[in-house]
């Protein structure tokens, strides 16, 4: 077990304010961090090394019923496959097209109140 769905439950109900992101999409517990993410809105998923088929589970396409709490996630260049193998398989795992900016880079940017990039 990656991250203990049932303590991320009890941390996310004891701090309602808090933000919190869990790696791997909550590896080896998929159906619990389904459930958290409808549950809790400060509840956020990145997707480091599940889309890659690293751990040999393939994760719910329900993940990205809610593409505005999923981030795209590396441990690069601590990769042990090729740098874009994620990246490749996106749409394989159920993201949208049309979701990708959120999934690549605009989901983070609202967590963390980054502004949007300006056109140089």
């Amino acid at each position: 077990m990656l991250c203990s769905a049932d303590r991320t439950k009890r941390v996310l109900s004891n701090h309602p304010r808090l933000k919190l992101v869990v790696p791997h999409l909550g590896a080896d517990e998929f159906e619990p961090y389904l459930a958290l993410l409808e549950k809790h809105e400060n509840l956020w998923l990145d997707t480091t090394m599940v889309l890659a088929d690293y751990f040999g589970t393939r994760p719910s396409p329900l993940f990205f019923a809610r593409p505005e709490r999923i981030l795209y996630g590396t441990d690069f260049p601590n990769l042990p496959y090729a740098w874009d193998r994620e990246l490749l398989r996106l749409g394989s795992h159920g993201v949208k097209d049309h979701d990708l900016p959120a999934v690549l880079g605009d989901n983070t940017r609202r967590l963390y109140g980054l502004p949007e990039p300006t056109a140089t």
